[in-house]
């Protein structure tokens, strides 16, 4: 519509488009539309990778995900704190926790300091998937930075620890 009125859809406008299909679930169609905005201009940037990887995350579709995430580094856009955090929620839930550790620590490795989002999602997974110990791990790491715990942080915790049966 907006071609025929002569006007160029930028990389905003794709952006909306890609994420009304992600939130629609209707992720063949982003896809395809994430492969034309490539074809006709070349142009993605990390919001558009962190819009299609988000939604692949939300469908259950990881591994479409993660080659996206690499596809991403090869096309030399830096991930964000908010890349990392999707992907290490997605693969908690999927119970690859190991994978979400190792991708927790790349981030590091890669420049990028993890906000309370990327701990809190990262110790989730940890509680959810029965790791009480390194959760209380990862928690002293939280208190080693300059971040401040919140009632979320705590609330995680507390209901891992509750689910391990461990009270004390």
């Amino acid at each position: 519509l907006m071609i025929q009125f002569g006007k160029e859809p930028n990389v905003f406008t794709y952006n909306s488009l890609l994420y009304g299909f992600c939130l629609l679930g209707q992720l063949d169609d982003a896809a395809k539309m994430f492969k034309s905005i490539a074809d006709r201009d070349g142009v993605h940037d990390v919001t558009t990778y962190n819009i299609l990887i988000n939604g692949y995350c939300k469908n259950r579709m990881i591994d479409d995900a993660i080659w996206l995430f690499q596809e991403m580094h090869h096309e030399g856009l830096t991930p964000t704190t908010v890349t990392y955090s999707t992907l290490i929620g997605a693969l908690c839930q999927g119970g690859r926790v190991r994978t979400a550790q190792k991708l927790f620590n790349e981030m590091q490795i890669h420049g990028l300091s993890p906000d309370l989002c990327s701990y809190s999602v990262l110790l989730d997974g940890l509680c959810k998937n029965g790791h009480i110990e390194e959760a209380m791990n990862v928690f002293k790491s939280v208190k080693s930075t300059e971040l401040e715990a919140n009632i979320e942080v705590f609330s995680i915790l507390i209901d891992g620890m509750c689910r391990a049966g461990k009270l004390e």
